[in-house]
């Protein structure tokens, strides 16, 4: 396959990852486990397992057994009948959850939906992977160091993951400034961005397949931001290598570059963009 033609194939791929399917869609994520990333993102703070005094008694927010057993909190199939739903639906602002103050903030209308499907399902448990699992490990067995050292490091991905992003569309929007105002005093700013930024993005997709092995599930958000993620990091390196290339040779840099660094630009948004759909739910761009 020629360079040039690489950014065809990624369009395309990024086009497919959009049209793919719905996390709350049968094939995807159970509801038992877009309701438990709910929880691990929003509601862990005050009623999460590691939590010293729990709000209200209640910290085992994250065991969908435990909770869905509880009928003080959960009537399966009955959201309206729930408590832990109906906290999260209140109009009263000393009653709703999680409060106006919470870390994390509150929950978007697509988080609460979560919610609501997967009581109304049943408040089933997830579906095993290999075997019953929380946190990425069986119940039956403890989770290996090398398991630990891996769940460790993924929690690292969202803190890496976003010097890439910065970096990769800066050295895009550099790299048209040049272009456009025919100056070649911007070349060595795109050069460091991009080497960089390949880097950067190389780390943040190892780390992210770390993080997505400590998931509940593999639905379908996570399973394209995952490959678009490995995708945009491999199209940054190509781009990368080309200007390296270039540069040491005193060769020119033509339409194929940009649009290979372009590409590598696109897929980086995309991939974020189903990103912020896992953790802020599937309508984050919502008002």
């Amino acid at each position: 396959m020629r360079v040039t033609a690489i950014p065809a194939v990624i369009v395309a791929l990024a086009w497919a990852a959009l049209a793919g399917e719905d996390p709350g869609a049968p094939g995807g994520a159970s509801p038992a486990a877009e309701a438990l990333r709910v929880f691990e993102t929003k509601c862990i703070e005050c009623h999460g397992p590691e939590v010293r005094k729990p709000k209200g008694g209640f910290g085992y927010v994250t065991d969908l057994v435990a909770l869905a057993g509880d009928p003080a909190l959960v009537v399966p199939g009955k959201p309206d009948k729930s408590e832990v739903y109906l906290r999260l639906v209140t109009e009263d602002p000393k009653e709703r959850m999680p409060p106006a103050k919470a870390r994390e903030g509150g929950l978007t209308p697509g988080q609460i939906e979560q919610v609501r499907r997967w009581i109304e399902a049943g408040a089933l448990p997830p579906p095993p992977r290999g075997g019953a699992t929380t946190g990425g490990h069986r119940h039956d067995e403890a989770p290996s160091g090398a398991a630990r050292l891996g769940r460790w490091l993924g929690r690292f991905h969202p803190v890496v993951v976003h010097f890439p992003i910065a970096l990769l569309l800066c050295a895009v929007l550099v790299e048209l400034a040049g272009a456009t105002l025919k100056r070649t005093g911007y070349d060595s700013i795109v050069t460091f961005c991009l080497v960089v930024g390949s880097v950067g993005a190389v780390a943040s997709a190892g780390l992210g397949w770390l993080a997505a092995e400590s998931e509940p599930t593999s639905g379908g958000t996570l399973l394209a931001h995952r490959w678009l993620g490995i995708a945009s990091a491999l199209v940054a390196v190509a781009a990368a290598s080309w200007r390296v290339a270039a540069v040491r040779k005193s060769a020119p840099l033509g339409l194929g570059f940009r649009l290979l660094l372009a590409s590598a630009a696109l897929l980086t948004a995309v991939a974020g963009h189903f990103g912020a759909m896992l953790v802020h739910g599937t309508d984050h761009f919502a008002w």
